[in-house]
């Protein structure tokens, strides 16, 4: 099963799973700053190396294209992300119904 959408950023722990050339904080560990604290943020050296081997580990498939199911099929299952009943349009953050679903919810519909 795929983890990570091509569309959007990386969270914070999912870009903590490679080493930061910067820093040298390795997987698992939060970026330092240069006088020892721990950074809130990864540097962008470290999201570049994330992007890098996520591209690596699941490029996308030849002319970039890929077979988008129709929104309302996908509807047909809850969504893990937004947890909305299946039917419903997702939410967005502020609880807004969405036009599009969530990576999650075509993910948990394709099983791909």
């Amino acid at each position: 099963m795929r983890q990570f959408s091509p569309r959007r950023s990386p969270y914070r722990h999912e870009t903590r799973t490679v080493s930061c050339p910067r820093c040298g904080a390795g997987p698992g560990s939060w970026c330092i700053e240069d006088d020892g604290r721990a950074r809130g943020v990864n540097h962008q050296g470290r999201v570049r190396a994330f992007l890098d081997a996520r591209e690596l580990t699941d490029p996308s498939p030849a002319g970039g294209s890929t077979h988008h199911p129709p929104r309302d099929d996908v509807r047909a299952v809850s969504c893990p992300r937004c947890l909305v009943s299946p039917f419903q349009p997702c939410t967005g953050s502020r609880g807004q119904s969405r036009e599009s679903n969530h990576y999650e919810r075509v993910v948990a519909f394709t099983g791909v």
